[in-house]
């Protein structure tokens, strides 16, 4: 009787690393922000570090605080600022990386050198606040708005923060509008009070109308929103203030159902 030679052991099995996704601008902007960071802490001089989205310069003073020019992919100037004390600590990573994505495509149109928008317009717009009305501008035009661990004033061409230990101020250049500035003055208050992670607000029902039959309606629904994006529409005010109570109380749950 004849054996038939053993079947040869099949071939060991290519090693399989997984599917690694290209970096995304956003992800390689943020890498190279720690990169500036860490040569400027390493050596203050002047720097100059090209983003995806413009430029950052970069330079300490004689007083110790930062100052930083921030340049649109066209090399024009849309954004000047100074920083000191414990607001450096970060690198000031949200608030360079959300100016220079919003900044203006043009800061040199005709008429259009200086922002356009209204401080109270970037009140109504912004995600970190508390949960109220938000203010009226005071009698020099300028809007005060608090989160836990920073205070910020918006003024018709510029963004200041302060906290207990430091503080910034941005001063925007070239026809930003509401829109556009409305997300930097939020990443202002993320870089200042990391702790500030869930601030809820609910929108006021719309009230009597009258719809396109000339009938009068009313709409008593209300949104609950929270500065980590989080949303959800109720059916009145008081529904939507439970559940951006109950957001705050289960910050990483997802409700369906109210």
């Amino acid at each position: 009787m004849t054996h038939s030679p053993p079947d040869s052991p099949p071939p060991p099995p290519e090693p399989h690393y997984g599917y690694r996704a290209p970096q995304t601008p956003r992800h390689r902007e943020h890498l190279a922000l720690t990169a500036a960071y860490q040569a400027f802490v390493a050596d203050a001089g002047e720097q100059r570090h090209p983003l995806d989205s413009g430029t950052l310069l970069l330079r300490l003073s004689s007083s110790g605080r930062w100052r930083f020019a921030l340049l649109n992919p066209a090399g024009e100037r849309v954004a000047v600022g100074t920083a000191h004390g414990d607001s450096t600590g970060s690198g000031l990573a949200r608030t360079i990386a959300e100016t220079l994505r919003r900044a203006p495509a043009r800061a040199d149109e005709p008429g259009a050198t200086r922002p356009t928008y209204r401080p109270e317009t970037i009140g109504h717009l912004m995600k970190m606040r508390r949960n109220s009305r938000t203010p009226y501008p005071r009698t020099d035009g300028t809007l005060h708005m608090s989160v836990p661990g920073a205070r910020i004033i918006i003024s018709p061409s510029a963004l200041q923060a302060h906290t207990a230990t430091g503080g910034i101020r941005l001063v925007l250049e070239g026809p930003w509008t509401e829109w556009d500035a409305a997300p930097v003055a939020d990443a202002i208050l993320r870089d200042l009070a990391p702790q500030a992670h869930h601030l809820t607000h609910t929108t006021e029902p719309r009230g009597y109308s009258r719809n396109e039959s000339g009938s009068r309606i009313y709409d008593g629904s209300s949104w609950a929103l929270c500065s980590c994006g989080w949303r959800y529409a109720a059916s009145d005010r008081a529904e939507a203030r439970a559940l951006a109570t109950w957001h705050r109380q289960h910050p990483t749950r997802h409700r369906t159902n109210p």
